[in-house]
């Protein structure tokens, strides 16, 4: 958590006006527009701002950075999940059945496409990008849907969420999230998650973090088999329980 305060001091000091702009329009504007009572109205908010950042990096990483900046972030959480994928995953990634909820832009989609995945569903609340990632990844298939609401269709062998679980701000949707990544799940499959943070507690209305603990609570049986430092806390991957899939 002291990073995250950290970070926030440094955006103060290279670009001040602009931080205390964003500051006041996310702790006083935004609020007031996507609040809801104890949570927030999570379709409205990304459809929002995808439209408002288009394919930027922005768009799904830090509004208060630069797209370089952001660029630079991305490239070592890719080297990073490339690493623990790659090391965990016994099958091949051509007849590997993939989940990845949250797509948003793209940025893991293109990983996994290069890859060579090729059984693919990608799940996002909003469907602001789905035609540029169906014409960049022929084949790829994509739904709209709300994974703290609604049943997932298929059994994978490996589900990827990253950059979605901060934005589940109550524990009755993550317990929902939750089960439905399990449900979705082959015994014996991977589900890689990130961040998972050292201590749980909410950041601002569209963000609370999640601890080791928490997920343990959710997903009984599964076993962590993977935990690397990934930005201000770790990427987690766990395997449920059963034959390992192939």
């Amino acid at each position: 958590m002291i990073s995250i305060y950290r970070k926030f001091l440094v955006k103060l000091l290279c670009d001040p006006v602009g931080t205390l702009k964003r500051l006041v329009y996310k702790l006083s504007i935004e609020p007031r527009r996507y609040r809801t009572e104890g949570d927030y109205d999570a379709m409205r908010y990304w459809d929002d701002r995808f439209a408002r950042y288009g394919a930027s990096l922005r768009a799904v990483g830090d509004e208060g950075l630069s797209e370089e900046r952001n660029a630079s972030q991305y490239a070592q959480a890719a080297e990073v999940f490339e690493n623990v994928l790659r090391q965990v995953h016994r099958g091949d990634f051509s007849q590997s059945r993939v989940l990845e909820i949250g797509p948003g832009s793209g940025f893991y989609t293109a990983l996994l496409w290069n890859w060579g995945v090729r059984r693919y569903l990608g799940v996002d609340i909003t469907d602001r990008f789905f035609p540029l990632l169906q014409q960049q990844h022929p084949g790829f298939d994509f739904l709209r849907a709300d994974v703290t609401q609604d049943p997932l269709p298929g059994a994978f062998d490996l589900v990827i969420m990253i950059d979605v679980i901060e934005h589940i701000v109550t524990e009755e949707k993550l317990e929902r999230a939750l089960r439905s990544l399990d449900a979705a799940l082959v015994p014996g499959g991977l589900l890689v998650i990130a961040p998972v943070m050292p201590v749980s507690g909410r950041h601002l209305f569209y963000v609370r973090f999640w601890s080791k603990e928490e997920l343990q609570t959710y997903l009984p049986g599964f076993q962590f088999v993977s935990e690397v430092p990934f930005r201000d806390g770790s990427l987690a991957v766990l395997r449920k329980p059963g034959p390992q899939s192939q």
